[in-house]
C-alpha cells in the first residue's frame, strides 16, 4: 500500500488478556460484595479465584497508602513493591488464563478459529503465519503474530528472527535478533495483535492511515512493533521508525507519537463492576 505510516487509535487497552472476542477488556473483572442477582455460579468462582489473587499480599495500613501514592518509577525502585508486583501480575495472569481456557470448552475453540491465540496456533494446531487474516471478517482486519523478547540492556525489544524470514532486509536488521549483545538467549513470548484500517488520508502533506488495534496479549511495545514489522511504524515513534527521510519529514511535522489508549478498563477490588474509563479521540477531524 502507499501509505508509509499508520496512526493509532488504541480503543481496548487493560493488561493484554484477552477476553475471547478480540479487545483486551477485563472480561468478569476482579469484585468483592454483592453482584447482579442474574450472575452465573460460573462468574462468582471466577471473581473469587481472581479476587483472591489480588488480596494476598499483605503490607500494613502505612504502607498500602504510601504503595497507593507511588508513581510506577518509584515501585521500581523499591525491591519489595515490585516483586508484590509481579507476583500478582503472573499469578493473575495465570488465574485468568486457566479460567478462560475452561470456558473455551473442550474444543478449545474461542470463537475466532484459534485454539491457542498466545501460543500462535490455530483451532487445527498449525502454526499462524506473521501476518494474516481470518474468514468472515472484513478486508479491513488482520492479524500480527509475533513472539517479542526485552533484551534487559537496552529500551527497544524484538522479534523472533523467525518471525521475519520473509520480510526485507532492513525490517529484519532492525527489530530482530536471537541474543543479547553479550550472546546471552533472549526469552521470546508469544504476542499476537488485531489491527482494523478505519481511515486512510494526509497528515501535512504524509500519506497516513488511522487504525484501531487490538492487542490479544500484553506485551512491552507490542502495539509499536508490531505496526513497525509490518513497514508502516507509528508516526512520531522515534524508537521503532526506520530512521529514513520519511522518519526526519515526520519528527518535523509531529510532536508527539500518535498512539492513543482511547478506554481502559480496570477491575478494583471492593467494587461491583469495571471501572472504565475512556478518553475521546484526539485524532478526530485531522486526516
Amino acid at each position: 500500500k502507499s501509505h508509509k505510516r499508520k496512526w493509532e487509535e488504541n480503543h481496548d487497552v487493560g493488561n493484554g488478556n484477552n477476553n475471547g472476542n478480540g479487545n483486551a477488556d477485563h472480561n468478569g473483572g476482579v469484585t468483592v460484595g454483592d453482584r447482579d442477582k442474574q450472575e452465573s455460579d460460573s462468574e462468582k468462582s471466577r471473581n473469587r479465584q481472581l479476587n483472591a489473587v489480588l488480596l494476598k499480599p499483605s503490607f500494613l495500613k502505612d504502607e498500602e497508602d504510601r504503595l497507593m501514592e507511588c508513581g510506577w518509577k518509584e515501585i521500581k525502585r523499591n525491591q519489595k513493591y515490585k516483586e508484590a508486583f509481579q507476583d500478582m501480575a503472573k499469578e493473575y495472569n495465570d488465574t485468568l488464563r486457566n479460567i478462560q481456557d475452561q470456558e473455551k470448552g473442550e474444543d478449545g475453540n474461542d470463537g475466532t478459529g484459534m485454539s491457542d491465540s498466545e501460543g500462535g496456533n490455530d483451532s487445527s494446531g498449525r502454526v499462524l503465519p506473521t501476518f494474516f487474516r481470518c474468514p468472515g471478517e472484513s478486508e479491513d482486519a488482520f492479524y500480527v503474530q509475533a513472539p517479542l523478547a526485552e533484551d534487559p540492556n537496552l529500551f527497544q525489544v524484538f522479534v523472533n528472527p523467525d518471525s521475519l524470514q520473509n520480510s526485507p532486509h532492513e525490517i529484519r536488521s532492525k527489530y530482530s535478533r536471537s541474543t543479547t549483545e553479550d550472546g546471552k538467549e533472549l526469552d521470546f513470548r508469544p504476542s499476537l495483535t488485531r489491527c482494523v484500517v478505519l481511515k486512510r488520508g494526509f497528515w501535512n502533506g504524509l500519506p497516513v492511515t488511522k487504525v484501531l488495534l487490538q492487542p490479544w496479549t500484553g506485551r512491552r511495545h507490542q502495539l509499536r512493533i508490531h505496526m513497525a514489522i509490518t513497514g508502516h511504524a507509528i508516526l512520531g515513534d522515534v524508537t521503532y521508525e526506520q530512521g529514513s527521510a520519511q522518519g526526519d519529514q515526520e519528527s518535523k511535522t509531529c510532536n508527539r507519537m500518535c498512539l492513543h489508549a482511547h478506554k481502559l478498563s480496570i477491575p478494583l477490588v471492593g467494587g461491583s463492576k469495571n471501572k472504565v474509563f475512556i478518553a475521546p479521540d484526539p485524532f478526530v477531524g485531522v486526516i
